[in-house]
């Protein structure tokens, strides 16, 4: 089974986030190997890179983030989203920008990612985790988030499966776009248990041990099949 790759990195002043702080104790870093900027978490390193690889697989934008090294501590490394860091609240500095319809549909577009938190128990959502950069054309926008580390948070059952707060900035009800919402349930639904398995056993065992794994995998197999439910049951599909 292939492991994630891991690279070198050191401390870099060339970026800052957008909003200053943030969980896991993270700060930002480059690889001079490659010249990539990126944030760095050295805790709850595994949920953050299982997200990704899942995110990846699904189809909703996470910024890729893959194991790295840095000061001899193993950390997962978030790619820095676009040029420069930008969430939804400094975003928002700009009114017409924010009222643009290119960046309405992108933010609808990314309400997708609601299923996916759902999916994965993501508990710290705030407009602080939603990061925007320039889409691939002209006057279009993509729309990622960011923050996993209190996800996965079950025992080998999966647990319940909940809709997301309404006052979250992707789920406001006119950020909603059932359509696409329906869309990446539906390929949550259909990745098999093979799929789960294989991208979970990519990050190594000193980093994520076998039992959390198969824990993993279980709850993300039985959760599956739950998210739907819960989001007929609040109106949203």
């Amino acid at each position: 089974m292939a492991m994630v790759p891991m690279s070198d990195w050191v401390r870099s002043t060339r970026w800052a986030p957008a909003t200053a702080g943030g969980g896991s104790q993270g700060f930002p870093v480059e690889c001079p190997a490659t010249g990539d900027l990126g944030h760095g978490k050295p805790l709850c390193v595994p949920q953050e890179v299982v997200a990704s690889l899942l995110a990846d697989e699904i189809g909703v934008f996470v910024p890729e983030t893959r194991l790295g090294k840095c000061e001899g501590k193993t950390l997962a490394v978030s790619k820095l989203w676009g040029a420069h860091s930008l969430d939804i609240q400094k975003f928002k500095s700009d009114p017409n920008d924010y009222a643009s319809e290119s960046f309405q549909s992108a933010i609808r577009h990314a309400s997708g990612l609601l299923p996916f938190h759902a999916w994965l128990k993501t508990g710290d959502l705030k407009d602080a985790h939603v990061l925007v950069r320039p889409g691939t054309q002209a006057f279009t926008y993509e729309v990622a988030s960011i923050d996993f580390a209190d996800a996965f948070s079950w025992d080998n059952s999966g647990g319940d499966v909940a809709a997301p707060s309404a006052n979250f900035v992707l789920a406001v009800d006119q950020h909603r776009d059932p359509q696409r919402m329906s869309a990446i349930i539906a390929n949550i639904e259909g990745i098999t248990e093979q799929r789960i398995r294989e991208l979970v056993q990519q990050v190594p065992d000193d980093v994520l041990a076998p039992t959390d794994k198969d824990r993993y995998v279980a709850g993300l197999v039985a959760r599956k099949g739950k998210v739907r439910p819960a989001f007929q049951a609040v109106g949203w599909l």
